[in-house]
């Protein structure tokens, strides 16, 4: 195996538990994971704000200008809520 590896690997090396040195991998891999099913979850409930789920347009310039429109939509609710929770964390850690 080279030194690099590519994410599959990473994953497989990760999930198996092959050596103990790669706990640290491990938990990173689980971590990402959950990060972008969280991130999938939001779009999802995003999509269905407006009633339905299917793609929105009927060029494809349509669709992808709406798919970038829902992207920046769920960026400002992680960028909102990262700003609330550094807030909420500043002053705990100030009293």
């Amino acid at each position: 195996m080279s030194a690099r590896l590519v994410p599959t690997e990473a994953y497989q090396l990760a999930t198996t538990g092959q050596t103990a040195g790669h706990v640290q991998l491990q938990q990173n891999v689980h971590r990402s994971q959950n990060r972008i099913e969280a991130y999938h979850q939001l779009r999802s409930a995003l999509a269905q704000v407006g009633g339905r789920k299917e793609l929105i347009g009927h060029t494809d310039l349509d669709v992808a200008i709406s798919n970038e429109c829902g992207r920046l939509v769920a960026n400002i609710v992680i960028a909102y809520n990262s700003i609330l929770l550094s807030e909420i964390l500043n002053r705990y850690q100030a009293a």
